[in-house]
Order: C-alpha cells, then sequence, then structure tokens
C-alpha cells in the first residue's frame, strides 16, 4: 500500500463484496471473540474487526441519508442505511470506546475524516461517547433506525430544498450549500440541464466546511478569483418570491462582504436570469473583489460546439478542447454558449460586457462549464459589485 491507497480503492471494493463479509468473514470473528481466552486476546480480535467494520462501513453505508439524483419530476431519491448498517455502526463505535481510538480517522487536512462521515452527524459533547445520539446509536440502534426513517420524509427534505417553476424549467436550490441551483430541468426536453452529485442529508441540514471543497454539482458561485473561494459553501436565507418564479438569497461572508443572489424563472420563455450584489458591510476596504460562476451543464462533449457572438452581432461556432479563456478581443460581445448537436439542445448565456472580464470554458466528459469572471474592484465600505447574466435553453 501507499500513502493514496485508503479503503475507498478499487481492490477494496472488490474484495469487500456482503456476501464475503457476511458469510465468510464476520462468522470467523465471531468464533474468534468466544474462544478468546483472556481480555488481551479479545482486544486484540476486536482491533483487527474494527479495521473490517470501518472499511465495510466505509464502502456501503457512506451513501446513507442521501439524496441521490434521478430523472423523475421529483429529481432525486431518498437513501438511507439498512437496519443491519446501523448494528455494524453501532459496534464500531461500541469497538472504538473500547479501543481507545480517535473519533478522527484521518488527520491530514486534504484528505480529513472521522466517523461523522459514517454516521451522518456530529457528536454535541466531548468527550463523544457522552453525546445522547452516539449513545443511543451505540446502546439501541434499532429505536435510531426508526427515528431518523420518520425524520427524513418529503416534509422534511422540502425544509432545506427550495423549488422554483414556471411553464419551462424546474429550478431546485440549497439555501444551506452555497445557494446553489442544484437541479435545472427542461420541460420541452424532458431533461436535466445541470451534472449534479449526491447532497448528504446531514449537510443539508448544518451547511459544509468551506476550507473542504465537495463537488455538489449544479451551479454554484465564489467571491474570489480562484476554483472553490468563499461563497459556493455558506449558509444563505432564501426568500421565495409570490408566484413561486423567483428567490432572493443573502449571506454574509466573513471579510464583511454581503452576497445577495437574486434568481428568476421567466414565465414566457425557459430562461433564469441571475443578478448577484456584493457590498462591502465592513468598515475597511476589500481589495480585488471579484464574482466567478461555476456552472456545471450536463453535455456530452462528443458533439458539442461552442457559440460566441461577435461584435456585429453575428453567431460562430468554435470547436470545443479541454479548456478556452476568452478574454480581451476575443470576449463574447454580451453572449455565448454550447450546442450540443446529439441531444438536439441549445445553451445560451448571456451577460453585460462591461461586467465580465474574462469567459472560461472548461469540458469534461461527463459535463462543460461555461464561467464568467466579473471585472475586479476594490471595494471600499459601502460600496458594491454586481453580476447579472442569464441563461437561455433552446433547440438548434
Amino acid at each position: 500500500m501507499d500513502c493514496h491507497a485508503g479503503p475507498g480503492q478499487q481492490f477494496f471494493r472488490e474484495l469487500f463484496k456482503r456476501e464475503w463479509l457476511d458469510k465468510r468473514v464476520y462468522p470467523l470473528f465471531e468464533r474468534a471473540e468466544r474462544q478468546a481466552e483472556s481480555d488481551l486476546i479479545r482486544r486484540r480480535v476486536w482491533r483487527e474487526k474494527w479495521g473490517v467494520l470501518f472499511t465495510d462501513l466505509f464502502l456501503h453505508v457512506q451513501l446513507g441519508r442521501d439524496l441521490m439524483p434521478d430523472g423523475s419530476e421529483r429529481g432525486y431519491t431518498r437513501q438511507m442505511p439498512t437496519l443491519d448498517s446501523y448494528k455494524r455502526l453501532a459496534e464500531l463505535l461500541r469497538l472504538t470506546r473500547a479501543l481507545e481510538r480517535s473519533w478522527v480517522v484521518e488527520p491530514h487536512p486534504w484528505r480529513r475524516f472521522t466517523l461523522s462521515d459514517l454516521i451522518g452527524f456530529e457528536p454535541t459533547r466531548s468527550p463523544w461517547w457522552e453525546c445522547p445520539q452516539v449513545r443511543r446509536l451505540m446502546e439501541n440502534p434499532e429505536s435510531l433506525y426508526e427515528q431518523e426513517q420518520r425524520a427524513f420524509s418529503e416534509q422534511e427534505v422540502a425544509r432545506y430544498l427550495v423549488r422554483l417553476e414556471s411553464p419551462h424549467l424546474i429550478l431546485d436550490l440549497v439555501p444551506n450549500l452555497g445557494g446553489r441551483i442544484w437541479r435545472l430541468y427542461s420541460k420541452a426536453h424532458g431533461k436535466d440541464l445541470l451534472w449534479r452529485g449526491k447532497l448528504e442529508w446531514r449537510l443539508l441540514q448544518s451547511g459544509h466546511r468551506g476550507d473542504q471543497y465537495l463537488n455538489y454539482g449544479g451551479y454554484e458561485e465564489y467571491v474570489g478569483e480562484r476554483f472553490g473561494a468563499p461563497g459556493w459553501s455558506e449558509r444563505y436565507e432564501c426568500v421565495v418570491s409570490p408566484d413561486g418564479r423567483g428567490a432572493t438569497l443573502t449571506t454574509t461572508l466573513r471579510n464583511g462582504l454581503q452576497v445577495t443572489r437574486v434568481l428568476s424563472l421567466s414565465e414566457s420563455e425557459p430562461s433564469v436570469t441571475i443578478e448577484t450584489r456584493v457590498t462591502n458591510t465592513s468598515n475597511q476596504t476589500v481589495a480585488n473583489v471579484v464574482l466567478r460562476t461555476h456552472p456545471q451543464f450536463l453535455v456530452e462533449r462528443e458533439g458539442l460546439m461552442l457559440l460566441v457572438r461577435n461584435a456585429q452581432g453575428e453567431w460562430q461556432e468554435r470547436a470545443v478542447t479541454g479548456e478556452t479563456f476568452l478574454q480581451g478581443v476575443e470576449m463574447p460581445a454580451g453572449a455565448w454558449g454550447l450546442k450540443d448537436t446529439r441531444q438536439g439542445i441549445v445553451l445560451l448565456n448571456e451577460f453585460e460586457p462591461a461586467q465580465v472580464r474574462q469567459a472560461y470554458l472548461y469540458t469534461s466528459p461527463y459535463f462543460s462549464n461555461l464561467e464568467l469572471f466579473s471585472q475586479g474592484r476594490n471595494l471600499a465600505p459601502g460600496e458594491s459589485l454586481v453580476l447579472r447574466h442569464r441563461y437561455v435553453v433552446r433547440r438548434p
């Protein structure tokens, strides 16, 4: 093994099959525990069993309590661990305490992993085994399983997943995860327009740490030039418009920049307008403030063409490469987009040319990004930076 050979690697997945664990591995541990002649030998058995339990749960249970994207009208499937998985989680916690192991399994900053990533919540007390919910999981996993089944209902999900709808589009927002657009669905095409990853239930409720980037897909924004800059993970207040076609999202970053994002779906055409205003609410100037959009459109690289509108108002088609930077004289004249000839769809991104410094296209086998970088500004107290643009869905 090397530094990259964690339990998520392919050879672990090929080895730790459910049938092999249930029929061959766990029965051996049960026999070993019964035959242990002393506490010392029993603890040695537990130490080996801990590693197997951890890998088993890492591979087979970490998708629990998640919203998994699908192509249905609802747009997702609720997924929970089985009761048997709850029992194994309880056993892992009991062994962790008995062996005096740390709650932090991997402390390295860029791959930090704790038992919270398995059980789905953070302990509320220290030491961790004094947390009432942890204690309940260890002592009565059946009861906690039934409780969480009831809590993970459609009604509860609706508290954290906000739906906007027009005659043409369905848009799902996640205020607690950067105010992102998680789903953009075209009714005319009958398909999702954005690539989406899973949403973990605990993060839907509590939000996510901004210093550890996770790709949830959809559309997010950064207040900064670099990828993963602040703004993508913060919890936003969300107010939905009375017609159900718009929403206003608001948060304040640590440096005192207030972000206000207004989204609106058009009633007359399949389009969504996004206007973001960043205002300096601190008493000091914040240097080089930039807004960067980061959508991940679900279009395939094969048969994909880049569309760029020139200064004469004419559309030019270009072949798509892995990365394309457009700036200066190459900047689109207020509009650019992608034409997916295989799926019969055109995605246009229109913007105010004076507000945008650079357009950037990144394509992968799974999704393509049409990113905008605003002009950079030093914001004195009370000053604002605005970026307004919209996406329009059309047929070729």
